[in-house]
């Protein structure tokens, strides 16, 4: 081989030009249907457009990428091998047809073989059917999840592998395809040469590295450029870039065992600065007393019986209707990006639609996830960004580092527990609590809020340290409390009483909101927080979110808060709003006098069970906000398609207490 056959027809380079002008141009044609079939440009969303686009196409354009130059390279060395081009070629070809038959046959025995058998075993388990409707779910749960088998990256999908795991997954298949055609060749040549007593001795093909007769296909590589290009320009505005948007959503935090909001066991000193500098909301109510249905909320603007995300195998997020966030903040020329540590805060339930870059690890400690925020904003800061944080340390398990465990917990107090607070099918509920028990888990929960303190103090720490506090808006909440025994309770998801549905809400903004300011009406957290920072920016309000910003000049008219849990065998709504509060289970047989009544000025802990003293109250609770509440419709949305857990997140969310 040699540099000087320039007038040969063919050459490696030439083979190389024609690989990249092909992983150019074939990822166009699913990037162009993304972006149509969201209808980003009807809707005028130039920006998401193209953000969508450039998502698609590199998913497409680097697996076909890697592909093409991983057949390239096993042609050269080949052919350089069994000492001719054309053998070269058949052994390529023989080791692509074999890698394709062999993923795809792994693919199909994953998913009929074991995702379909548990898919369908959990469904009976959780819902408690009969033996003889088996055979009938399990043709359900094929049809559904059938399709997967011709899905060529199924398997890492459904396993959650990230690009690098996805790669090395690949990667071992293709190496242990090599040797079993290398092999099966070995033997079939030699069964040839015995056959034809044909010699070894035959000379390589020579073939050129480089002549520039394929340069001219390098042009392709520009084309994906003026495509995103062509969806902004012809919408592209001359504003100013916006401030940077930073969602903070600390999971299982009671507003209580904060000091902002009086707790005197210990100082949050990070969360109480953020307080002091920007407005905190005394009586901020989440809208679920779970994980999924409350986040679903603070993303989409939408309520709980909205949206439809309340269950932990029901609907996914809508797909393919853009969500208001954060496919918004796209549109507006934001970056987009997330970590997060809870399955029901990911890709597996829709959530990771519209974000460029998520970081999701179930379960990961409170610094772990803020590294990846101190990352996302170092690198990606030369352009607004919106970056939603959550950490998952509050939730039980409670297992602090043992410097913040030590500051609450002797080594004697923590081996009298595990960490775990008792999950009951009937949500949480119990007779005879252990109150040493709880108390310990107690102040356990506490040293698990020290330590996300401490990781959100070094993370705004970060943000001034690159100067970016004074224009970045910071929204820190919760999606819902925790219960210690209080109204016969422990845990959450399983009540609405206020020690689960009253979160912090605390707003900074320098821009716009003054330090120190307290606001202490009954106020929606979850759904609010969507338009409120879209407020906080200055950015229109999308037409699918009813409800206004939290800095709205006019109050709203009812000031009613709605919360709703369906993790119980009967639906629980709640409504409550300076005055009252009513608990209502709502299963089309219920009535009125199955609720609960609590008087919000004097009891906010829900304490004192009214209803029997005041029917008249709860009647008009009942049927009047109450009854509006279940009156809502999902606006313009269709139901997602159903959430399909793979056994390992099924197993995850059962120590967690969601499955029993």
């Amino acid at each position: 081989m040699t540099l000087k056959k320039d007038k040969s027809p063919v050459s490696w380079f030439g083979v190389w030009t024609a690989i990249i002008a092909v992983a150019c141009l074939a990822p166009l044609i699913p990037a162009v249907v993304e972006v149509f079939q969201n209808g980003y440009l009807g809707r005028h969303m130039p920006r998401a457009a193209a953000a969508a686009f450039e998502s698609k196409y590199r998913d497409y354009f680097w697996p076909l990428a890697l592909l093409f130059h991983a057949v390239v390279a096993v042609a050269f060395f080949a052919s350089r091998k069994l000492r001719s081009l054309r053998r070269g070629v058949v052994f390529t070809m023989t080791v692509a047809s074999a890698y394709l038959i062999f993923h795809a046959a792994l693919s199909s025995l994953f998913v009929r073989l074991l995702l379909i058998p548990e898919l369908t075993r959990f469904e009976m388990v959780i819902h408690g059917l009969p033996d003889q409707l088996n055979a009938l779910l399990k043709a359900r749960t094929e049809s559904m999840v059938g399709p997967m088998t011709t899905q060529p990256l199924a398997v890492p999908q459904i396993m959650g592998l990230g690009f690098a795991g996805t790669m090395i997954y690949l990667t071992i298949q293709l190496f242990i395809v090599l040797g079993l055609a290398a092999a099966a060749w070995k033997a079939a040549g030699m069964i040839r040469r015995m056959l034809r007593k044909e010699s070894e001795s035959k000379k390589p093909d020579a073939i050129p590295l480089y002549n520039r007769r394929g340069a001219w296909r390098l042009v392709f590589c520009a084309i994906p450029g003026l495509i995103a290009i062509s969806f902004t320009s012809p919408f592209s505005g001359a504003n100013a870039p916006p401030p940077n948007i930073i969602l903070i959503s600390v999971d299982t935090l009671r507003a209580d065992h904060l000091s902002c909001y009086g707790y005197k066991r210990f100082a949050t000193p990070a969360m109480d600065r953020l307080a002091s500098e920007g407005l905190l909301f005394e009586k901020a109510v989440s809208q679920s007393s779970w994980t999924l249905p409350s986040h679903v909320s603070m993303l989409t603007g939408l309520y709980p019986v909205e949206h439809g995300c309340n269950a932990v195998q029901g609907d996914n997020v809508i797909e393919k209707k853009p969500t208001p966030s954060p496919n918004t903040w796209r549109n507006y020329g934001y970056r987009t990006m997330a970590a997060t540590g809870t399955l029901f805060v990911s890709p597996a339930y829709g959530l990771g639609q519209g974000f460029e870059h998520f970081h999701y690890a179930q379960n990961a400690a409170a610094d772990k996830l803020t590294d990846a925020a101190i990352r996302y904003t170092q690198k990606y800061s030369n352009r607004p960004f919106f970056l939603f944080l959550h950490l998952f340390d509050p939730h039980d398990p409670y297992d602090p580092p043992d410097s913040f465990r030590s500051m609450y917990v002797s080594d004697e107090e923590a081996e009298k527990v595990d960490g775990h607070l008792d999950h009951l099918p009937a949500g949480g509920r119990s007779k005879g609590l252990d109150k040493e028990r709880l108390d310990i888990l107690s102040r356990l929960y506490d040293a698990e809020i020290r330590f996300t303190d401490a990781q959100l103090g070094r993370f705004f720490k970060s943000l001034s340290d690159l100067g970016l506090t004074d224009n970045t808006a910071i929204i820190l909440t919760s999606d819902h409390g925790e219960s210690f025994g209080e109204n016969g309770e422990i845990c959450h998801g399983g009540a609405l009483y206020n020690q689960q549905i009253h979160v912090p809400l605390i707003l900074r903004y320098p821009a716009r909101i003054n330090p120190g300011g307290r606001e202490p009406r009954v106020v929606e957290a979850s759904v609010r927080i969507l338009p409120t920072i879209m407020d906080l920016v200055g950015l229109p309000i999308p037409e699918s979110v009813k409800v206004p910003s939290l800095l709205a000049a006019a109050p709203d008219e009812n000031g009613a808060a709605h919360s709703e849990t369906l993790l119980m065998p009967v639906p629980q709504y709640s409504v409550q709003d300076e005055r009252w509060k009513l608990i209502a289970k709502v299963d089309g047989k219920s009535e009125a006098a199955d609720s609960e009544l609590y008087d919000q000025i004097s009891d906010w802990a829900d304490s004192k069970n009214l209803a029997a003293d005041k029917p008249a109250i709860v009647q008009r609770y009942y049927t009047g906000p109450l009854a509006e509440y279940l009156k809502t419709e999902r606006r313009d949305l269709a139901p997602g398609p159903d959430v399909n857990l793979t056994p390992a997140q099924i197993e995850q969310l059962r120590s967690l207490g969601y499955i029993q």
